[in-house]
């Protein structure tokens, strides 16, 4: 049997926190929602990648790109220790920058990995 859906997206703040209010009583997480919560690890990574390719285009050819760097360079997780899980594992690593496409670059034990800090278990250790 195939079922159709409607999906309405949007990425915002929600004010009332995890309480719903009567008009917004039909709305769902659809990250944690079946048959959604199978592919939230990809849908976050696709989004930001999207969202990130969106931006440089936006400024491609013009100082802002050099505004970008500016603050990636800066960046408050830039040399800091994380918990992430990976995988199905706990791991921790030094965040070492960041790629193009706006995503963390980590290093731990040699080994380094690409992963973005919205995951879960991701945490700030210092």
């Amino acid at each position: 049997q195939h079922k159709q859906y409607t999906i309405i997206m949007g990425i915002g703040i929600n004010i009332y926190g995890k309480i719903l209010t009567e008009n917004t009583g039909n709305a769902t997480y659809l990250l944690t929602e079946p048959p959604f919560d199978a592919w939230k690890e990809t849908f976050y990574k696709t989004l930001i990648d999207y969202l990130n390719r969106a931006t440089l285009l936006l400024y491609e050819n013009t100082e802002s790109l050099n505004i970008l760097s500016e603050i990636y360079e800066r960046s408050y997780l830039t040399g800091k220790s994380v918990r992430y899980k990976l995988n199905g594992l706990l791991s921790e690593a030094k965040v070492k920058g960041y790629t193009k496409a706006g995503f963390l670059i980590v290093e731990s034990a040699g080994q380094k990995e690409i992963l973005m800090d919205t995951m879960p278990e991701f945490e700030v250790l210092s």
